[in-house]
């Protein structure tokens, strides 16, 4: 088990460290397409087509890959007042369906997104020669990288609650 979940953490950690390196650089191509567009929208009375749609490429994978890094630091949202309140029989409970529910949205994520990839694959943007499937593979990519830093983290605390216990056996038993 131990084994496993060495296994999981370095796939886990390296996506999330070429998904870090891959928002990164989309933000700064994205950053330069917006102020060229700017440029020449402004100061040369002369709008790029592309920059529109170009833009909003790029931001939605900036946006899908940010939520995956952030879900991989466990930066997003979670309202713990409830959890900790609960008797440590229930915990138990809300432990699995804490883990559960993502587990299936993520699922849902790539199931979903897969699907209108392929409803989308044939349609290019109107100013770039670039399938709309690009924009929305961002979906199930986003999904499938959470669902594996998720399956990391379920083994992370599984793992740390089999230590607990077997720690708390070994201390009474002292």
């Amino acid at each position: 088990m131990i084994g496993i979940l060495k296994i999981a953490r370095r796939v886990s950690d390296g996506v999330n460290s070429l998904a870090e390196t891959i928002a990164l650089a989309l933000t700064t191509v994205l950053i330069g397409v917006i102020s060229i567009g700017i440029i020449f929208r402004y100061l040369f009375n002369s709008p790029i087509s592309w920059e529109q749609e170009a833009s909003t490429l790029l931001f939605i994978w900036v946006a899908f890959l940010g939520a995956s890094i952030a879900f991989h630091m466990k930066a997003h949202v979670s309202i713990t007042f409830l959890y900790d309140a609960l008797v440590e029989r229930f915990r138990v409970a809300v432990f699995v369906v804490k883990h559960i529910i993502p587990f299936i949205f993520f699922g849902m994520m790539i199931w979903k997104g897969a699907e209108i990839v392929v409803q989308t694959a044939s349609r290019s943007f109107q100013t770039l020669p670039i399938s709309l499937g690009w924009l929305y593979a961002a979906m199930p990519t986003s999904g499938a990288i959470m669902l594996l830093h998720s399956l990391k983290m379920m083994g992370e605390r599984s793992a740390e609650q089999n230590l607990l216990e077997t720690l708390g056996e070994g201390g009474q038993d002292s």
